[in-house]
């Protein structure tokens, strides 16, 4: 059965994760699944993850061993967090139980699937060790509890047994490489997981063929500035880039390959023969790929790079910068057009697709049309863009994102629709413009107007039509509240800072530019239903239920309702009797965060993502549930005086409270004695 992975390409270094059950994996089969990933059409525009390297031949039959190198990559397979046993119900008999075993009378540790090597947490003192065996359904040996001071079991204490699953990457060498290129540990360490990383024993392999095919990643790498020439292997892999176009042919046709990878820039000149070859550069940066006349292109397909020159039809260009182009018809995707001019040809239609204009000011890119013979397509396009030289029959469709079009003087002939968002200047002279479906900032009526756009620095006073619109903000929210109930509107764009001067239910309050800029003052409003976006909050408030998402929240008082992705500093007090507050990926950005539970009844719950927090003021009734992801700090003040906390993840706790605790959570230590690692 395939291995299955998930990569996160956006990490530093990427993480490549083998998907549980797996527990074993070969380096061949890991490297196939990783090329399989960097060739679907979605990952294209990522770097490379992974590359192969050896098989030089030794003579009958043999060739040395292969290595598979990960390009700021490490392999890591999936956490193991489910315990074998989790201990509910049942504790420690201490009466039976000796330092370095644990008796549980009504327990059944084979039922359960311990086994040796498993860990065993003392869940009320936080010591933990590694299980020896199990003796029989109701003890199990373990090398002597270590942490918390070493005091062993004590009769009722609560325990839990976690997995320490053994996963192997045998079958070859794998290596990993930072973005210096310098070694780093190719193994990212997981919970519940101990991988055991075999390396080649033997020099040789008899898979010279396949090993050598697999080094080049799928096509011939090119570097101008290279050293290395001729056709002989390893030349024209990523280690041995070839210097020139005609090698690099040469090595494809023999290999198989139909793909180049280009580093740095390069020109294609005459001789070149590419037809229909996949053609890629490191970035719209990095390379700048220059294509002579006398080169044939033909049915090319080109990814990454800056384009200029001479086409010859049939073209695919995606993720690329745009510039002085000739002979273009085919399909250009997700492509910026520079300040220049792309000239069509080859009496078939050209297609744009999520393209964007990379001019700015009164720079506009543009598009000759050829005369004759070449219609257009572009289809979700991003800025400006002028056509010139048309005088065929052929139809133009131009879907707008936002943007402008100008049609010159020369555009003389043809149907040209004009559809979406943007701005028309129409010059031309006898073709006949369709722009009825393209909505232009005049044509905005307040039948469209879903949102009161308020500046406070920018803005005017008033409430006359078109006070309130996106290009004529209102300067205060007492005008804005006149306008939004006059029509029907319930949504705030904010630039600037605002004090809410009466109450609001079932209201959007987004933030328009920065959040450190921002900002609404709750002036101890009564707020129902509401919703706050990427913006600053401070104040008290009446809450039943308020939703804030990406704000910043400053000595916020009276609140219950949901945080998303939300910072607080200073002290966060929840509301009333019954008050819930929930949070996800909550950042404390004070030292320390203050969340006050404000008495009895309330509950708060909340996924910590960073920061130092202190709990104050639970009473009888209330619950405070933390899950801690980066090992940050909680401390129970002694304010707290009754109520449940439960506390899950990895971080610390100080517990000065007089609450009713449950703590499972791992620290660095404990980590560290919970996991172990091998290599040979």
């Amino acid at each position: 059965m395939p291995i299955v992975i998930q990569v996160f390409p956006d990490l530093d270094p990427a993480i490549i994760e083998v998907k549980a059950p797996t527990t074993e994996v070969t380096v061949q089969e890991f490297y196939q699944a990783v090329r399989q990933w960097e060739d679907d059409p979605a990952s294209l525009s990522y770097r490379s993850l992974i590359s192969g390297a050896g098989g030089e031949d030794l003579g009958g039959s043999t060739s040395v061993g292969y290595t598979f190198t990960m390009q700021n990559a490490k392999i890591k397979f999936e956490d193991r967090t489910t315990p074998l046993d989790d201990g509910s119900g049942r504790t420690c008999d201490a009466t039976n139980s000796q330092g370095i075993q644990l008796y549980v009378d009504d327990a059944d540790f084979v039922t359960s699937g311990v086994y040796a090597g498993a860990i065993v947490v003392n869940l009320t003192t936080s010591e933990r060790a590694t299980i020896i065996d199990v003796i029989d359904a109701n003890t199990v040996r373990h090398f002597r509890l270590s942490g918390a001071g070493n005091q062993g079991w004590t009769s009722g204490d609560e325990y839990i047994i976690l997995p320490n699953v053994i996963c192997n990457i045998t079958g070859g060498n794998l290596v990993a490489v930072d973005s210096n290129g310098d070694a780093i540990d190719p193994v990212y360490q997981s919970v519940g997981v101990n991988v055991i990383r075999s390396s080649a024993s033997s020099g040789t392999v008899s898979q010279q063929s396949s090993i050598e095919y697999s080094s080049f990643n799928g096509g011939v790498t090119i570097d101008t500035t290279s050293s290395y020439t001729g056709t002989t292997f390893p030349v024209g892999t990523p280690q041995q880039p070839v210097n020139n176009t005609t090698d690099a042919l040469a090595i494809a046709a023999a290999r198989g390959l139909t793909k180049f990878f280009i580093k740095g820039n390069i020109t294609l000149d005459s001789g070149t023969d590419f037809q229909e070859m996949i053609i890629e550069g490191e970035s719209k940066t990095k390379s700048v790929i220059t294509i002579s006349d006398a080169a044939d292109v033909s049915n090319c397909e080109f990814y990454h790079a800056e384009i200029t020159g001479v086409l010859d039809g049939g073209n695919v260009l995606k993720d690329c910068l745009i510039s002085t182009l000739s002979y273009v018809n085919g399909y250009i995707e997700n492509c910026v057009l520079s300040f220049a001019t792309i000239t069509l040809g080859g009496s078939s239609e050209a297609h744009f697709l999520d393209c964007w204009s990379g001019a700015v000011g009164n720079d506009i890119p543009i598009i000759d049309m050829g005369g004759s013979g070449q219609g257009l397509g572009m289809r979700n396009y991003n800025g400006g863009i002028k056509l010139i030289n048309k005088s065929g029959a052929e139809k133009v469709s131009i879907d707008l994102n936002s943007g402008q079009v100008v049609l010159d003087s020369t555009v003389t002939n043809g149907e040209i629709v004009i559809r979406g968002v943007g701005k028309l200047t129409d010059n031309s002279n006898g073709a006949t413009v369709n722009a009825g479906d393209l909505l232009r900032r005049e044509s905005i009526t307040e039948i469209t107007w879903d949102t009161i756009y308020i500046d406070t620095v920018n803005g005017s006073s008033g409430t006359s039509f078109p006070l309130g619109t996106a290009g004529n903000p209102v300067d205060n929210i007492t005008d804005a509240r006149t306008i939004a109930d006059r029509q029907n509107i319930s949504k705030y764009s904010i630039k600037g800072s605002v004090s809410l001067d009466q109450s609001y239910s079932n209201w959007e309050f987004l933030g328009a530019g920065s959040i450190l800029n921002d900002s609404i003052a709750l002036n101890g409003q009564t707020l129902s239903l509401c919703k706050f976006v990427d913006i600053s909050i401070s104040g008290s408030c009446t809450s039943s239920n308020i939703q804030c998402e990406r704000c910043y929240l400053t000595n916020v008082s009276g609140i219950a309702g949901s945080l998303i992705d939300s910072a607080i500093i200073g002290t966060l007090t929840l509301g009333g009797v019954g008050s819930i507050l929930g949070a996800q990926q909550l950042r404390g950005a004070s030292l320390p965060t203050i969340i006050d539970i404000n008495g009895a009844n309330r509950i708060f719950q909340a996924s910590l993502f960073g920061g130092t927090f202190q709990i104050n003021n639970s009473q009888a009734g209330s619950v405070v549930q933390l899950g801690l992801r980066w090992m940050e700090s909680v401390t129970l003040d002694a304010s707290n005086t009754g109520g449940t906390a439960i506390l899950t993840g990895n971080g610390n706790l100080t517990d000065n409270s007089s609450m009713s605790v449950t703590n499972t959570l791992y620290n660095v230590d404990g980590i560290a004695d919970g996991v172990w690692t091998y290599e040979r």
